[in-house]
């Protein structure tokens, strides 16, 4: 990028300072509007931070001119990075990446929204160490914003903390496919949703409010409640159904004894 490509980018971020400024709530603008030189700075922030995540969502889509290296080499950098650029308090106003973008941009380059979501793409029932400090951001996003009407992450954050109280709860999901533990630690996963799901606040169209009532109406049902029941109490572990069973196996055999026993002493008294 040569000294006018420069120019142009730094015009253009002063063109969209007030679009930008007005995305930071916790910002005073009349201040900030007053004091050109913390607007030039500010301008310069948006530029700099833009084209370093630009960067590095091109080098994860493999996005690299021809002749150039790659700016983050190590991968497990890359990991924190994606990890840092999720956090709330480091997100960029989207228009103007799109902005920097679109500048800078090769020909025939994939569409840069394609190139956000293959970056950042969240695998929605895969948990490692790292997903608490995600889940907490996206979750921290989707309260704040008041135009967001289907809070996503949120309410999935809630359903979840319903499902689960305990490690064997996550066992149970992990075991029919339904979470994949990247942790190891069952326990773990139990205490990241049992964390994950206070203070929330639940939206008025929650989106997993069909399925919660289904749930509600199977538990209720007085059939489900005794299998249920008989599973908690009797059949917790191996050993203990094993002892279960035996236990029926042999009530059933001094039943069929009594039984014959009657019988025998029917016929004899006939």
């Amino acid at each position: 990028m040569g000294i006018n490509d420069v120019e142009s980018c730094i015009n253009a971020m002063k063109k969209l300072k007030d679009c930008a400024l007005a995305c930071y709530d916790d910002i005073e603008l009349e201040g900030l509007i007053l004091d050109g030189n913390i607007v030039v700075k500010f301008s310069e922030m948006l530029l700099l931070d833009g084209c370093f995540v630009i960067e590095y969502i091109r080098e994860h889509c493999k996005v690299i001119p021809f002749g150039e290296e790659r700016i983050i080499k190590r991968e497990c950098i890359r990991k924190q990075l994606k990890r840092d650029l999720l956090l709330v308090e480091n997100q960029l106003p989207f228009f103007v990446l799109t902005t920097l973008h679109d500048m800078s941009k090769e020909d025939e380059e994939i569409p840069f929204i394609n190139m956000v979501k293959n970056t950042f793409s969240l695998a929605n029932k895969s948990f490692v160490e790292t997903e608490e400090t995600l889940m907490r951001n996206l979750i921290a996003y989707k309260q704040q914003s008041s135009d967001v009407h289907l809070k996503y992450f949120s309410d999935f954050a809630v359903f979840m903390d319903y499902l689960i109280d305990s490690d064997k709860d996550v066992s149970l999901l992990r075991m029919n496919g339904i979470i994949v533990n990247k942790i190891g630690d069952d326990k773990e996963v139990a205490n990241f949703f049992n964390k994950i799901g206070k203070g929330i606040v639940v939206s008025d169209d929650y989106y997993y409010e069909e399925e919660c009532r289904k749930a509600v109406q199977y538990c209720e049902k007085p059939l489900n409640r005794i299998m249920a029941n008989v599973r908690h109490n009797y059949f917790n572990t191996p050993w203990a159904g094993i002892s279960t069973f035996a236990a029926v196996i042999l009530l059933l055999l001094t039943v069929t004894q009594i039984v014959l026993s009657f019988i025998s002493t029917l016929k004899n008294s006939s």
